[in-house]
Order: C-alpha cells, then structure tokens, then sequence
C-alpha cells in the first residue's frame, strides 16, 4: 500500500534535514501502515488521547545529549514491496509520536503509539506482512529511493514484536533505519532509530526495549546506549599536565589514540559507540588541543607516548587495550615499548614502524593539511564519496570544537617526521614490543602506503597482519562493519 505523511516544523541543522525527514517517514509513514493510516488518523477526534502521549518516551528517560526535536515540512510517500497486504484501519484511530536527535547531529530515534479498533486484528495484518517485506521505495519530495529490508533478531516483553533494517541511499548518504514495531495490550507502537551508514541495532535495542516497557507501564529507563559524541569532556590531571578526555561504554578499559592534527571530535561517533558496547572506551586529545596541556620541549612522538602513559595512570586504567590511528600508532608504539606494563593488547592503524619505512607522499601530505575535500580524499579512496559522507555527517553529532592550533599541528608534523628518520629512542625499538599486536590498514591509503603495514607486522612477534581490499587511510571508518568484529575478537584473545 502507499501511504503519505506530512510533516511541518523547522531543522536547525539544515545538512541533516534529509536524514530527519527520513527518521520520521520511518515512524509515520509505516506506523501510517500499520497503525493509523494518515485517512485513519484525519477522520479520528479532534483531540488526542493524553494518556497515549504518557506512553511515549521523554526527555528524562533518554541518556545525555539527547533531545527532542521539531519534524521538517516534507512529502514522504513510502511504497511496500508487500503493497496491499496491509489493511488500512477504519475510522476512530489515535496516535501519538516523537523524535529526539543525538545532541545536534545523528542518530535519530523517533517513536509513534496508536490505538483504535480491532488492535488485535490490525496487529496480525500488519505483523505478517511486515515480517515478509524485503523492499520498499520512499519518495521524499519527488526523489525517489530504493530500500532493502531485512529482518533483525529482537525479543522483549510485548505482545507481538517485528524489528528489520532499512538500508537505502538518500540524497547522497548511505542511511540505515532499524525498526522495532510492537503490539501491548490495545496499543501498538514503532520505535526507528535512523543513523548514516548502517543503524547500530543494539542501541536501536536498548531504546526499544524502553519504550515497550513504558507502553506496558513500567520503567522507560533507556539502557544499554552508547553515543560518544555527546558524552561529557573530562579533564583528568595527570604527573604530565591536563588531559581531556571522553569515556563511553563498559567492559573492559580500551584507550583510542588519534593521529596527526586530529581531535577527539575526529573520532567517528560509529566506530567509537560500536566498541563501547564491549569495551569501556577513552578517547582523548593530544598534548596542547582542547583542553589537554602542552608539554614541555620538543613535541616527539616519545613525549606524547609519556602524556598517554600518565592520562592511563590517572585514571586508574591498569593495563588498557590500546588502538592507534595513524600518528596515534605511532604512540601507541612508543607506549608499548616504554610502558609495557600498560599495554594489555595493541591495535595498529594505518601507521608505520619506528626506525624508518615507505615516505609519505608530499602531495598526500599537503591535500590532508589543505583540509575540506582534498583532505577527504586523502582518507578515502576514489569511488567511496558516500562513505565519506557518512563519516562527515556522523562527526556532525559532536558539539562545535574548535580547531587544533596550527603550532600544534605544525609541532606533531615535525614530530612524524623525526619518526620518519628513526629519530625516537622508543620508536627505535618496536621490535621489542611484547603485546599482542594487530596491524591493519587500506591497501589504497595514500598517505601511509600499505607497505608500511606489511614491514610493521613482519617486525613484531607474533603480529597479525589485516589489510582491507579497496579502502584507504580511514579503512577502520570505512569498513567498520567488518574492522570493529575483527578487533573484538582479537582484543578477546
């Protein structure tokens, strides 16, 4: 069946306003075809039931950095691969719905409840049909999108539950909306939660299984969410100056260390949160961005290693897993070889060994300084436009930040380079390094060749070599739908 929802309202953040139309013709548009089809809902009282408004999430229930959200005039028109399996309900249908966005960026979460007659009956319509749909084509404002579905693995206390991914491309982003559609008693209800590249199911689990609970009348705590990007900066004060930092998740201590001229905001909010779901993650920044203090003497490699050493101690970490990106390998190197007590495991990105490998190229190094979209396509190969995107829209979820000073970028470039060269004492001797070690990196990246991984891997004992076939310097963003299994599996042991 086709049904259209309308939806008025401004975005404050324009460059997301597709992706929200999109959120919300999740929720409207198939709880349009389950639950109160738009003719249903024109026809029914005048005044919604308050006591289904009780039934939905709030502001209080969701973790922080959550807030609700206002719905973006657009035409939404969604067609079924199952059309006409579901029946249109009659008159005398109520419903209730609400969006809340990832402090100013994505994911979405948006959630509708309706009741009316014959629920039951409308329940086993709508369930069997939407348990066999595998495609549908969504048409926002006269675009139209092809959309595959499949279905997901979902259990929580409801009478009826029928959850399935959504995945499409939309105005030049790769989209992935889980749906969880529920039935309580004479309710029925859809909880979408929408995000760029592909949904991360277990947060679109834990605010699911919120709002089944509350529609049943129990506790909407939202559990078991992590979002990086709206986690609170800390300042830990550590035996080598101020540290900011962010942690996320639970489980074991996992501290992420970011490369050359890169924040904490550099960070994809996915990759980050995917990991937080088996690991407490911290991220940090360098020594002199944000809030973290600038060392004293020459930036080295070795001297930021020392910064992470004392940031590990502070916070009373033990010996952390450790992953590096870029630059950051180069650190999480000189931490594995100066503190191996403090190194339970290491993850390599896209780096090189410390005593000297294959030179970055000046025009790779020059496009990642010019910033924009030279720098994008330094980190991602040619032909992957929408994975860029999708790395650029989910940054946007991070609250405003400024840049990394340009002395500090300049000090970290003549630090790399010292590296280069074979300068660093500690970098000298990776070959020592003791820890489990996992080195990886795109076999495209321009600015670190691949070659450096190969040279790395063969140089420390017992170090596991993965290369992705087609990605680039960000290949850990890029196929993180492949490189986040891989790393929790090898940091299990």
């Amino acid at each position: 069946m086709t049904a259209r929802a309308r939806c008025a309202g401004p975005v404050r953040y324009p460059v997301l306003r597709p992706v929200l139309r999109l959120a919300l013709w999740a929720v409207l548009t198939v709880s349009g075809c389950v639950v109160a089809a738009p003719g249903a809902v024109a026809a029914a009282a005048p005044a919604r039931a308050p006591t289904l408004a009780r039934l939905l999430l709030t502001r209080s229930d969701l973790p922080h950095g959550w807030r609700k959200v206002a719905a973006p005039k657009s035409d939404v028109t969604t067609q079924l691969g199952c059309a006409g399996t579901l029946a249109r309900p009659g008159k005398g249908w109520r419903h209730e719905e609400v969006v809340y966005a990832n402090g100013k960026g994505l994911p979405f979460v948006s959630e509708a409840v309706a009741t009316g007659p014959d629920v039951a009956g409308t329940w086993a319509r709508a369930s069997a049909a939407l348990s066999s749909c595998r495609s549908a084509t969504v048409t926002i404002n006269g675009t139209r999108d092809r959309v595959t579905i499949r279905p997901l693995a979902f259990s929580a206390k409801a009478t009826g539950t029928v959850a399935s991914r959504w995945q499409f491309e939309a105005t030049g982003l790769e989209l992935g909306i889980d749906l969880v559609v529920f039935r309580v008693h004479q309710v029925l209800g859809v909880v979408s939660y929408t995000d760029a590249g592909t949904a991360d199911v277990r947060n679109a689990g834990g605010f699911a299984a919120a709002a089944i609970s509350k529609a049943d009348g129990g506790d909407g705590t939202v559990k078991g969410v992590a979002t990086v990007a709206t986690a609170p900066v800390r300042v830990a004060r550590t035996s080598d100056g101020r540290v900011g930092y962010r942690t996320v998740g639970s489980g074991p201590p996992l501290v992420l260390v970011m490369g050359y001229a890169g924040s904490m905001e550099t960070w994809d909010p996915q990759f980050v949160d995917a990991l937080a779901h088996r690991f407490t993650v911290v991220v940090f920044d360098n020594a002199g961005i944000g809030k973290t203090s600038s060392l004293r003497g020459p930036l080295t490699i070795d001297a930021m290693a020392q910064q992470t050493s004392a940031l590990i101690g502070a916070l009373h970490l033990g010996a952390p897993d450790v992953l590096g990106w870029s630059m950051g390998g180069l650190v999480a190197e000189a931490l594995a070889v100066l503190h191996p007590s403090q190194v339970h495991r290491l993850v390599l990105c896209a780096t090189f060994p410390g005593t000297g490998a294959v030179r970055s190229p000046q025009a790779a190094v020059d496009d990642l300084d010019a910033g924009g979209a030279r720098a994008t396509a330094v980190l991602f190969p040619p032909g992957h436009e929408a994975a860029a995107t999708v790395f650029a829209v989910a940054r946007s979820a991070y609250p405003a930040s400024a840049a990394p000073p340009r002395e500090v970028v300049s000090a970290q470039a003549t630090a790399v380079l010292r590296a280069w060269a074979g300068k660093d004492a500690a970098l000298q001797r990776f070959r020592r390094i003791a820890a489990p070690t996992l080195v990886a990196d795109g076999t495209l990246d321009r600015l670190v060749p691949a070659a450096n991984a190969r040279r790395l891997a063969r140089g420390i004992t017992g170090a596991k070599l993965l290369l992705y076939k087609g990605a680039g310097h960000a290949f850990l963003f890029q196929d993180l739908g492949s490189f986040v299994p891989a790393v929790e599996a090898f940091l299990a042991g």
